[in-house]
Protein backbone atom coordinates (compact mmCIF):
# COMPACT_ATOMS: atom_id res chain seq x y z
CA UNK A 1 0.00 0.00 0.00
CA UNK A 2 1.15 3.16 -0.76
CA UNK A 3 1.89 5.95 1.99
CA UNK A 4 -0.89 8.04 3.56
CA UNK A 5 1.67 10.54 4.43
CA UNK A 6 3.07 12.16 1.86
CA UNK A 7 -0.46 12.30 0.28
CA UNK A 8 -1.82 14.13 3.26
CA UNK A 9 0.89 16.26 3.05
CA UNK A 10 0.02 17.01 -0.36
CA UNK A 11 -3.72 17.78 0.18
CA UNK A 12 -2.54 19.42 2.99
CA UNK A 13 0.58 21.41 2.28
CA UNK A 14 -0.48 25.19 2.11
CA UNK A 15 0.50 26.68 5.36
CA UNK A 16 -2.69 27.49 6.61
CA UNK A 17 -4.71 24.04 6.41
CA UNK A 18 -1.29 22.44 7.71
CA UNK A 19 -1.50 24.11 10.85
CA UNK A 20 -5.14 23.36 11.38
CA UNK A 21 -4.49 19.80 10.65
CA UNK A 22 -1.26 19.49 12.53
CA UNK A 23 -2.84 17.03 15.14
CA UNK A 24 -4.71 15.22 12.77
CA UNK A 25 -1.86 14.67 10.44
CA UNK A 26 0.60 13.33 13.50
CA UNK A 27 -1.60 11.16 14.63
CA UNK A 28 -2.15 9.54 11.22
CA UNK A 29 1.58 9.42 10.20
CA UNK A 30 1.96 7.47 13.32
CA UNK A 31 -0.14 4.98 12.94
CA UNK A 32 0.51 1.28 12.06
CA UNK A 33 0.54 0.61 7.81
CA UNK A 34 -2.35 -1.12 8.09
CA UNK A 35 -4.67 1.33 9.79
CA UNK A 36 -2.71 3.76 6.94
CA UNK A 37 -3.93 1.89 3.97
CA UNK A 38 -7.62 1.55 5.75
CA UNK A 39 -7.78 5.58 5.91
CA UNK A 40 -6.12 5.71 2.61
CA UNK A 41 -9.10 4.04 0.89
CA UNK A 42 -11.38 6.02 2.62
CA UNK A 43 -9.92 9.11 1.41
CA UNK A 44 -9.77 8.51 -1.93
CA UNK A 45 -13.17 7.30 -1.88
CA UNK A 46 -13.87 10.62 -0.26
CA UNK A 47 -12.29 13.06 -2.23
CA UNK A 48 -13.84 10.72 -5.63
CA UNK A 49 -17.59 11.82 -4.03
CA UNK A 50 -16.12 15.21 -3.81
CA UNK A 51 -15.21 15.31 -7.26
CA UNK A 52 -18.71 13.74 -8.65
CA UNK A 53 -20.43 16.14 -6.21
CA UNK A 54 -18.29 19.21 -8.24
CA UNK A 55 -19.32 17.20 -11.64
CA UNK A 56 -22.88 17.67 -10.73
CA UNK A 57 -22.70 20.65 -9.19
CA UNK A 58 -21.20 22.52 -12.59
CA UNK A 59 -23.88 20.06 -15.21
CA UNK A 60 -26.41 20.78 -13.40
CA UNK A 61 -26.55 24.70 -12.01
CA UNK A 62 -23.23 26.51 -13.21
CA UNK A 63 -24.34 25.47 -17.02
CA UNK A 64 -27.94 26.73 -17.00
CA UNK A 65 -29.28 30.29 -17.03
CA UNK A 66 -30.77 31.30 -13.55
CA UNK A 67 -34.42 31.23 -15.50
CA UNK A 68 -34.20 27.96 -16.16
CA UNK A 69 -33.76 26.88 -12.29
CA UNK A 70 -36.73 28.80 -10.81
CA UNK A 71 -40.31 27.47 -12.19
CA UNK A 72 -42.33 30.40 -13.54
CA UNK A 73 -45.44 31.23 -11.61
CA UNK A 74 -47.96 32.19 -14.47
CA UNK A 75 -51.90 33.79 -13.74
CA UNK A 76 -54.35 32.26 -16.41
CA UNK A 77 -56.17 35.20 -17.43
CA UNK A 78 -58.91 35.07 -20.13
CA UNK A 79 -58.77 36.93 -23.17
CA UNK A 80 -61.12 37.03 -26.50
CA UNK A 81 -58.82 34.43 -28.24
CA UNK A 82 -60.55 31.97 -25.35
CA UNK A 83 -64.20 33.62 -25.92
CA UNK A 84 -66.76 31.14 -28.36
CA UNK A 85 -70.27 31.34 -28.97
CA UNK A 86 -72.63 28.90 -29.83
CA UNK A 87 -75.35 26.99 -27.86
CA UNK A 88 -75.13 24.50 -24.61
CA UNK A 89 -76.90 21.02 -25.62
CA UNK A 90 -76.28 19.55 -22.22
CA UNK A 91 -74.48 20.06 -18.52
CA UNK A 92 -73.43 17.11 -16.99
CA UNK A 93 -71.30 16.13 -13.58
CA UNK A 94 -68.59 13.22 -14.22
CA UNK A 95 -66.78 12.41 -11.04
CA UNK A 96 -67.25 15.62 -9.58
CA UNK A 97 -66.61 17.79 -11.95
CA UNK A 98 -69.33 19.78 -14.51
CA UNK A 99 -69.36 20.09 -18.09
CA UNK A 100 -71.07 21.41 -21.08
CA UNK A 101 -71.68 19.99 -24.33
CA UNK A 102 -71.11 23.02 -26.55
CA UNK A 103 -71.39 23.43 -30.26
CA UNK A 104 -69.72 26.49 -31.81
CA UNK A 105 -71.78 28.98 -33.86
CA UNK A 106 -70.21 32.26 -35.54
CA UNK A 107 -72.08 35.52 -34.39
CA UNK A 108 -72.59 37.87 -37.30
CA UNK A 109 -73.18 42.24 -37.01
CA UNK A 110 -73.33 44.35 -39.11
CA UNK A 111 -71.84 44.67 -43.07
CA UNK A 112 -70.32 40.69 -42.38
CA UNK A 113 -74.23 39.71 -41.13
CA UNK A 114 -75.67 41.32 -44.31
CA UNK A 115 -73.41 39.41 -46.29
CA UNK A 116 -74.18 36.22 -44.73
CA UNK A 117 -78.01 36.93 -44.73
CA UNK A 118 -78.09 37.32 -48.39
CA UNK A 119 -76.18 34.43 -48.75
CA UNK A 120 -78.70 32.60 -47.06
CA UNK A 121 -81.29 33.81 -48.60
CA UNK A 122 -82.43 35.40 -45.35
CA UNK A 123 -81.95 39.13 -45.54
CA UNK A 124 -84.76 41.76 -45.06
CA UNK A 125 -85.23 44.21 -48.31
CA UNK A 126 -85.37 48.12 -47.43
CA UNK A 127 -84.81 50.87 -48.90
CA UNK A 128 -81.18 50.88 -48.09
CA UNK A 129 -80.30 47.01 -49.55
CA UNK A 130 -80.85 43.78 -47.97
CA UNK A 131 -79.81 43.12 -44.40
CA UNK A 132 -79.52 40.57 -41.69
CA UNK A 133 -82.95 40.95 -39.70
CA UNK A 134 -82.40 42.75 -36.52
CA UNK A 135 -78.65 43.46 -37.44
CA UNK A 136 -77.21 40.04 -36.56
CA UNK A 137 -76.78 36.82 -38.15
CA UNK A 138 -76.17 33.31 -36.66
CA UNK A 139 -74.19 31.35 -38.83
CA UNK A 140 -72.38 27.27 -38.10
CA UNK A 141 -69.46 26.03 -38.46
CA UNK A 142 -67.69 22.65 -39.00
CA UNK A 143 -66.34 22.71 -35.73
CA UNK A 144 -67.87 19.31 -33.92
CA UNK A 145 -69.54 19.73 -30.99
CA UNK A 146 -67.33 20.04 -27.60
CA UNK A 147 -67.29 18.52 -24.00
CA UNK A 148 -65.63 21.81 -21.74
CA UNK A 149 -64.97 21.37 -18.35
CA UNK A 150 -66.45 24.17 -16.15
CA UNK A 151 -64.19 25.85 -13.50
CA UNK A 152 -65.98 25.35 -9.57
CA UNK A 153 -66.18 29.50 -9.76
CA UNK A 154 -67.16 29.98 -13.39
CA UNK A 155 -69.40 33.00 -13.43
CA UNK A 156 -72.72 32.89 -14.97
CA UNK A 157 -74.52 36.14 -16.62
CA UNK A 158 -78.20 36.33 -17.48
CA UNK A 159 -79.90 38.38 -20.06
CA UNK A 160 -82.88 37.65 -20.74
CA UNK A 161 -85.59 37.08 -17.40
CA UNK A 162 -88.57 34.28 -16.74
CA UNK A 163 -91.42 35.20 -15.05
CA UNK A 164 -90.99 31.19 -13.38
CA UNK A 165 -87.75 32.38 -12.10
CA UNK A 166 -88.13 35.67 -9.94
CA UNK A 167 -84.34 35.88 -9.08
CA UNK A 168 -83.11 36.80 -12.28
CA UNK A 169 -83.24 40.62 -13.28
CA UNK A 170 -81.68 41.03 -16.50
CA UNK A 171 -79.41 42.66 -18.10
CA UNK A 172 -76.04 41.17 -16.61
CA UNK A 173 -77.84 39.13 -13.68
CA UNK A 174 -75.35 36.99 -12.35
CA UNK A 175 -76.29 33.49 -10.59
CA UNK A 176 -74.18 31.12 -9.29
CA UNK A 177 -73.87 27.61 -11.69
CA UNK A 178 -76.08 25.83 -9.47
CA UNK A 179 -78.90 28.31 -10.03
CA UNK A 180 -78.24 28.28 -13.70
CA UNK A 181 -78.22 24.62 -14.35
CA UNK A 182 -81.79 24.27 -12.72
CA UNK A 183 -83.56 26.34 -15.11
CA UNK A 184 -81.49 25.43 -17.96
CA UNK A 185 -82.55 21.97 -17.63
CA UNK A 186 -86.10 22.62 -17.14
CA UNK A 187 -86.13 23.65 -20.48
CA UNK A 188 -89.62 24.00 -21.14
CA UNK A 189 -90.68 26.83 -18.68
CA UNK A 190 -88.45 29.27 -20.12
CA UNK A 191 -86.31 28.69 -23.19
CA UNK A 192 -82.95 29.04 -21.73
CA UNK A 193 -81.84 25.79 -23.29
CA UNK A 194 -82.16 27.79 -26.44
CA UNK A 195 -80.56 30.77 -25.82
CA UNK A 196 -77.21 31.49 -27.31
CA UNK A 197 -74.31 31.47 -24.95
CA UNK A 198 -70.73 33.56 -24.77
CA UNK A 199 -68.38 31.45 -23.09
CA UNK A 200 -64.76 31.98 -21.73
CA UNK A 201 -62.32 29.59 -21.15
CA UNK A 202 -58.98 30.10 -19.34
CA UNK A 203 -55.52 28.34 -20.51
CA UNK A 204 -56.32 25.11 -19.09
CA UNK A 205 -59.72 25.15 -21.60
CA UNK A 206 -61.70 25.67 -18.12
CA UNK A 207 -65.14 27.56 -18.71
CA UNK A 208 -64.94 30.35 -16.26
CA UNK A 209 -67.69 32.32 -17.04
CA UNK A 210 -71.26 31.82 -19.65
CA UNK A 211 -73.28 34.76 -20.61
CA UNK A 212 -76.43 34.57 -22.47
CA UNK A 213 -76.70 36.63 -25.70
CA UNK A 214 -79.54 38.76 -26.26
CA UNK A 215 -81.39 38.48 -29.27
CA UNK A 216 -84.27 40.90 -29.93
Amino acid sequence: MFGICPIVNFLLGYQPTQRFFQFELDIICHMKNSQKGSIAVWLMIIVLLLIAGIVYFYKTYATHPASDQLPVQTTQVPNDENKLFGYISSISNMNGSDYLMFKQFEFLQGSTADAAARKAGTCISDNDGCHAANGYFIQGTDIATATIEVSPNAGIIMATDCAAYPQISPPNMSVSFDTFKTFFRSGTVCSYKDSPYWIQTDNSSKVVQIKEQYLP
